[in-house]
């Protein structure tokens, strides 16, 4: 005898078990329901504005309030191994200070570090659950756009510029770190379209996801640019079948190509030209040739400093002070004189912290990306969007590690913040995952009783 089996009204198929998370929460359309208010999680909030912003003055505060009321979370305190590598970087750099030459300034470095491990510490504890997720990331997309996506666009248009080159102020003054910061944005603002419901927000992605690519250009950072295009490159080779996707993204390009001023493509294509940087042959009347082989010169100074001390570095924090003293050698051109930073995230840790500092900042990155992909590799079909949003993260992180190359990202808050971010996606990812493997979630709508069961017909005796 046949074991009986359900069959569903109107030959409709099996309705899949949904996530108890993501089925309900990306899935809504009010964009602050099931959150879970806490006061570490609202304290962590507004940092994270404050750092994104670079307007709000309550970093400190708000970081200090989120740490004490931590341990009024409901759910047990988690040290994972991301964790422990920042706070294993920020001991051995702390290390340092008893063999540098440059102490106030690697104090000041340290303590900026120290920052980055209690953001990193604070974020994989009360990034818990996606309604959290989602208000987060849409802060700091409305942040963004409110101050230095808007500040840059204003620049812009006034003619504001460093040698041609827009950007805005703080944290944003540079150009390279403006750029690379808004590929991370931009890799949020994919991920919301992937998964939220609201008309509204998903306008606002639509308009960010558009916006900063233009940004990107015309800070006519070289790096960056680079970066986006190995961004636009993966995306494409996740998406080649989608043909709406494909359709989007040549529409994005285009208007990136038209509104593109031609300078930025100017200083792209003088990455090809590797030069001696020998003063006497440089063409000082072009500005993005000269910088080219400033870059070059800038990059044979830095090496020479980490091989001066490669195992410690001269101390985190210190790169500037050690480069102008190693540039003063007959060996360098002037074009590299004087505190420059290293314009490169790896040869600055190099520098900095060696070695064995390096290795820590790139056994960050491994942890992070591997457990993304194994949580993506392991989600069941029903979680697509959720998976895509993590690949999103995942692939800004690559274009940002990318453009690290020729910027100076190591010591930026938000780049941890970004790994923060992949690990506890990646959580939740797995959380869910589970929550499917162990069977049918049927979840109890908000003020209601829960959703009805699927109609019997029938069965096979």
């Amino acid at each position: 005898m046949r074991r009986m089996q359900p069959q569903y009204a109107g030959n409709a198929p099996a309705p899949v078990a949904p996530s108890a998370n993501a089925a309900w929460v990306t899935g809504t359309k009010n964009p602050f329901r099931d959150v879970g208010w806490t006061p570490a999680y609202v304290a962590f909030l507004v940092f994270v504005v404050g750092i994104t912003t670079s307007r709000l003055a309550l970093g400190t505060a708000a970081m200090a309030v989120a740490l004490l009321t931590l341990p009024l979370e409901k759910r047990e305190l988690r040290f994972p191994p991301l964790a422990m590598l920042v706070m294993a970087l920020l001991g051995w750099s702390t290390l340092g200070l008893s063999m540098t030459a440059y102490s106030s300034n690697v104090i000041d470095g340290v303590t900026e570090l120290t920052k980055v491990f209690l953001i990193t510490f604070v974020a994989v504890n009360v990034l818990s659950n996606r309604g959290r997720m989602r208000v987060l990331f849409l802060a700091m997309l409305i942040g963004f756009a409110l101050y230095p996506l808007r500040g840059t666009i204003m620049n812009y248009r006034a003619g504001i510029t460093a040698d041609g080159r827009v950007a805005w102020n703080n944290i944003y003054a540079n150009p390279n770190d403006l750029a690379g910061l808004c590929l991370l944005q931009l890799s949020i603002a994919l991920g919301m379209l992937e998964v939220e419901k609201s008309f509204v927000v998903k306008v606002f992605a639509w308009g960010m996801a558009i916006a900063l690519p233009i940004i990107v250009i015309v800070t006519q950072s070289r790096g960056a640019l680079i970066g986006l295009i190995v961004f636009a490159l993966v995306l494409f080779r996740n998406h080649y079948r989608d043909v709406r996707k494909i359709a989007a993204g040549i529409v994005v390009i285009a208007v990136m190509i038209t509104l593109a001023p031609q300078k930025a493509w100017d200083r792209l294509a003088t990455m090809s030209k590797i030069q001696t940087a020998q003063s006497e042959e440089l063409d000082f009347n072009d500005g993005a040739t000269t910088s080219t082989a400033q870059r070059i010169e800038i990059w044979r100074v830095a090496f020479a400093v980490f091989e001066e001390q490669p195992l410690m570095g001269v101390g985190f924090g210190a790169y500037p002070e050690a480069h102008a003293v190693e540039a003063r050698h007959n060996e360098f051109s002037r074009i590299a004189r004087g505190k420059r930073d290293a314009h490169s995230t790896y040869l600055k840790l190099l520098a900095e912290v060696g070695i064995v500092g390096l290795a820590l900042f790139l056994a960050i990155i491994w942890v992070t990306v591997k457990g993304s992909w194994r949580a993506r590799g392991a989600a069941p079909k029903e979680l697509y969007s959720e998976k895509m949003q993590l690949l999103y993260l995942e692939i800004g992180l690559y274009g940002y590690l990318v453009a690290g190359i020729w910027g100076s990202y190591g010591a930026l808050s938000p780049t941890y913040l970004h790994f923060a971010l992949m690990f506890a996606t990646t959580q939740i990812l797995k959380d869910d995952t589970q929550r499917i493997k162990e069977g049918p979630v049927r979840p109890r709508r908000r003020g209601g009783s829960p959703p009805a069961a699927p109609q019997m017909v029938g069965a096979r005796g």
